[in-house]
C-alpha cells in the first residue's frame, strides 16, 4: 500500500485534516478579507489549497484564485504571480475572454488592479464570487511601506468591490500591517483585522483522519502521538509517514524524529522554527526559556527572572499559547510540543557554546564567584536571563575588544540566550 501522508508539501482532500471551523466560517461570506497567520510549516498553504478544493467539490458559488506573494516585492512582480493560474488553467483563462497576446501583456505590464477586475467580471458571469486565495503575504508589509499609493488602491479594491472574498496568509510578520500608516492616515491594516491564528490540529480530528491507515497504533499510542505533536501539522504527517512505512510504536518514531532521522529537509521541520523564533520580543523568548528550563509550570509564571509585571506577562503568554508555541493544560504551562523543545534546547546549548569560546573558563569562573548564593549565573545547565546580563557587564569590564563578537553570537537581545 502506497503511502498516504506527505511531508513538506501543501495537502488538500483526503491528505487534509483539520480547521472545519475556520473553513466554513470563511465560505460562509460574512465577510470580505480573513488574515490567517500561523508559524511556517504550520499548514497555511494547506488551508488555501483546502479551501479551493472545497468550493469545486462542493460546487460551491466561488471561483477560487490562488495567488503566491512568496519573496515579490513590486507589482511587476505581483501581476506576474496573479496571472500564473491562468497560464496554467487554459479553460479558465478562455472564460476571461484575454487572448493569448493580451494575458502575456497583462502579465508583464505591473497592473494588478486590472487583472484583479478580469477575474472579477469573469466570476460575475459565472454568478460566482471571487474567492482570492493569498498566500505568503507577508510582502504586502513590504509594499505598505514602500509603495503605499499602489498598496492603498489593492486595498481598496480587496475591502470595496462586491464579490469579492479574500484569504490572505503569512507568518507572524504579516501582523506588522497593523502598524504601518496609510496614505489616507488610517492603519494599514483596516479592514484586514482581526488576525485569525491556525489553531492545533485537535486529537480527535486526526485520530479520525490518520487511524484508517494506522490500525496497528493501540490508544497508549494515540495519546503520545498528539501530546508530542500538539497538533502541529507537518510532524504530524512526518511522524505518521515513518509510522505507516515502520509499523513501529509512536515514542520511538518520534525520538528518531527529534534526532533528525527521516526529515525531508531540516528546513520544513526544525529550522523553520529559527524563522518564527527571530520574530519574538525578547520577554516572549525569555518566557519561552523559562518554559525550557521549568518544564509545566503553574499560572501565573514565576516572576523572579521574568523582570517583568503579570499585566504584561499575561497578555504575551495568551499571544503565544495562540500561536502554538505554548499549551495551556490543566497542571500548567508548557512548551507547544516536544519537537520546538528540542529545538529550543540544542540553539541554547549551541549558543552558550559560543559564549564559553570567546573567554576563558577562569574569566566565567571569576564572573560566577561574584554571584550571591542561591542566585548563579547557571541553572540546570542553562544561563538564566539575570545570569546572562551580569555575564554581558562583566565580560564588557574584562574584555571591551571582544564584547561586540559575544553580543553577536546572542543576536537576539541582551537579556536573552538566544
Amino acid at each position: 500500500m502506497s503511502n498516504p501522508f506527505v511531508e513538506g508539501q501543501a495537502v488538500f482532500g483526503s491528505q487534509y485534516c483539520g480547521r472545519e471551523e475556520l473553513q466554513e466560517a470563511v465560505l460562509s461570506g460574512c465577510r470580505r478579507v480573513w488574515s490567517v497567520l500561523g508559524l511556517r510549516r504550520f499548514g497555511k498553504t494547506s488551508f488555501l489549497h483546502q479551501l479551493r478544493h472545497t468550493c469545486q467539490a462542493r460546487k460551491l458559488p466561488f471561483q477560487p484564485h490562488f495567488w503566491d506573494l512568496h519573496s515579490l516585492t513590486t507589482f511587476d512582480e505581483y501581476a506576474a504571480a496573479l496571472a500564473d493560474p491562468l497560464h496554467d488553467d487554459p479553460a479558465l483563462a478562455a472564460r476571461t475572454g484575454l487572448s493569448r497576446a493580451e494575458l502575456r501583456r497583462l502579465s508583464g505590464s505591473g497592473d494588478v488592479l486590472e487583472l484583479l477586475q478580469v477575474l472579477l467580471n469573469t466570476a460575475r458571469q459565472s454568478e460566482c464570487a471571487l474567492l482570492l486565495l493569498i498566500d505568503e503575504a507577508e510582502s504586502l508589509v513590504l509594499l505598505a511601506r514602500d509603495r503605499p499609493r499602489e498598496f492603498a488602491a489593492l486595498r481598496r479594491f480587496l475591502l470595496n468591490r462586491d464579490g469579492v472574498v479574500t484569504v490572505i496568509t503569512g507568518s507572524r510578520f504579516l501582523a506588522e500591517l497593523d502598524d504601518t500608516a496609510a496614505p489616507v492616515g488610517s492603519a494599514a491594516s483596516s479592514g484586514f483585522t482581526p488576525f485569525h491564528w491556525l489553531p492545533p490540529l485537535p486529537a480527535t480530528s486526526i485520530r479520525h483522519w490518520a487511524q484508517p491507515h494506522l490500525p496497528h497504533l493501540c490508544e497508549e499510542d494515540w495519546e503520545n502521538l498528539c501530546r508530542r505533536t500538539h497538533g502541529h501539522p507537518y510532524f504530524i504527517q512526518a511522524l505518521c509517514s515513518r509510522l505507516h512505512a515502520s509499523r513501529g510504536p509512536v515514542n520511538e518514531a518520534c525520538d528518531a524524529l527529534l534526532r533528525g532521522e527521516g526529515l525531508v529537509e531540516s528546513r520544513h521541520g526544525p529550522e523553520a522554527f529559527g524563522h518564527d523564533y527571530a520574530y519574538l520580543t525578547p520577554l516572549e523568548q525569555r518566557l519561552l526559556q523559562a518554559l525550557l528550563r521549568g518544564g509545566t509550570l503553574p499560572a501565573p509564571l514565576p516572576q523572579t527572572e521574568l523582570s517583568a509585571s503579570a499585566d504584561i506577562v499575561e497578555p504575551l503568554l495568551g499571544g503565544l499559547v495562540r500561536s502554538c508555541y505554548v499549551r495551556d493544560d490543566p497542571e500548567g504551562y508548557s512548551l507547544g510540543n516536544d519537537f520546538f523543545a528540542h529545538w529550543l534546547r540544542t540553539q541554547t546549548a549551541q549558543k552558550l557554546a559560543q559564549a564559553k569560546s570567546l573567554v576563558s573558563e577562569s574569566a566565567l569562573q571569576q564572573v560566577t564567584a561574584r554571584s550571591a548564593p542561591g542566585d548563579g549565573l547557571w541553572e540546570a545547565g542553562q544561563l538564566t536571563g539575570e545570569g546572562f546580563d551580569r555575564l554581558h557587564r562583566a565580560l564588557l569590564r574584562a574584555f571591551p575588544a571582544r564584547i561586540s563578537r559575544f553580543r553577536e553570537s546572542f543576536g537576539f537581545g541582551l537579556r536573552n540566550p538566544l
